[in-house]
């Protein structure tokens, strides 16, 4: 049976996947139909032209080591399209130093005309190191030292200031001891370094597509 090659060419302006079939009929008597079933998806990059936007509708923005900076984005597709599959939101410059960059939500769905998203910046505080809280009582200790000596010093030519005495060095070793329980726990803190200043420009695109305008991001840290 000879066969005979032929080509058969699709195209759409509208982004989506199509599914139908090819059908051929013999012209003889018995008119045989075959019918071979394929399907056409249309993406971006595409003949059917499919374009899509990111746009930060919210400019730069400022804060401080510790802080949160908000950007409201908006993800469109061209006027009459839809995205024909899941787009996932990324950024093509690394998140600054010691800070985290979440999007909300992550990735717009397939068939939508776009989506309103949400990116937060959420930058550290430094942490500066604590004193060892047993430096503070290094006087308390350093002055019971003393207490002998001055009992001995002390012109005391009676029992009652001698008992006076006493009791006051004993009340002192006692808040000496109890101070001494208290710093059982004390530890110093290991000082960490924070989000440098400096301004960061990042640019937001997605994934597997890519945007014809992606979204540009500048954040000011102080």
């Amino acid at each position: 049976m000879n066969s005979t090659p032929f080509t058969v060419t699709v195209s759409s302006n509208k982004a989506a996947e199509y599914e139908f079939g090819i059908a051929a009929q013999g012209t003889d008597q018995s008119a045989i139909l075959h019918v071979f079933p394929v399907s056409f998806v249309s993406t971006s990059g595409s003949a059917s032209g499919f374009t899509f936007s990111i746009t930060n509708a919210s400019g730069a923005e400022s804060v401080n080591p510790g802080q949160k900076a908000t950007y409201n984005l908006q993800v469109a597709a061209a006027t009459g399209s839809k995205f024909p599959r899941e787009e996932t939101l990324t950024l093509s410059l690394a998140c600054p130093p010691l800070a985290a960059c979440t999007f909300s939500p992550a990735s717009v769905a397939a068939g939508s005309g776009g989506a309103q998203v949400q990116l937060t910046i959420s930058t550290t505080a430094a942490v500066a190191s604590n004193v060892n809280p047993m430096a503070r009582h290094v006087l308390l200790f350093a002055f019971s030292l003393c207490w002998p000596g001055l009992i001995i010093a002390l012109p005391c030519r009676n029992r009652r200031c001698f008992t006076t005495v006493l009791a006051l060095a004993l009340i002192a070793s006692a808040l000496l001891v109890a101070c001494g329980g208290g710093l059982q726990g004390g530890s110093t803190v290991v000082p960490e370094p924070g989000t440098p200043a400096g301004t960061y420009t990042m640019t937001v695109s997605a994934t597997p597509d890519a945007p014809t305008q992606p979204g540009s991001i500048t954040l000011n840290v102080n």
